[in-house]
């Protein structure tokens, strides 16, 4: 499976164009999750059962504990965020491949709390990329 697990939901750190990403992500087969939904038993078989996982920098990335060794994660970042590479770390033990984006923080004084916007071009062909091992 591959999916992308939205934020839309939260109060922030969201992608402000999200809309125009998932349409990206939906010509791709990523099916989009509202980890919101699901209960933790949950997102434990879905991860487990992922091969690709994309989601905005936070604690959602901490589902790839439950993918398997080889599978692949996309973090989206801050671009102002240089300094956070916990779920690189994390990929990195997991023996997960790990690729990242970066998007465009709207308010620099939030730092890593910043809403973001993506470019969908940028996106998609990094996109590209990351699910060429299939």
């Amino acid at each position: 499976k591959r999916i992308y697990m939205s934020r839309e939901r939260a109060n922030k750190r969201k992608i402000l164009n999200e809309t125009e990403i998932i349409n990206i992500l939906k010509r791709y087969d990523f099916e989009i999750i509202y980890v919101e939904e699901l209960t933790y038993e949950d997102q434990v078989r879905l991860c487990s059962e992922t091969s690709h996982l994309i989601s905005i920098h936070g604690a959602t990335l901490a589902n790839m504990l439950f993918m398997k060794s080889g599978t692949s994660v996309m973090e989206i970042k801050n671009i102002n965020d240089y300094h956070n590479n916990c779920y690189y770390s994390l990929a990195s033990s997991l023996n997960i491949n790990y690729y990242y984006t970066f998007g465009k923080a709207i308010n620099i004084e939030k730092d890593n709390q910043s809403d973001i916007i993506v470019d969908k071009n940028l996106f998609e062909n990094e996109l590209k990329t990351f699910i060429k091992e299939d």
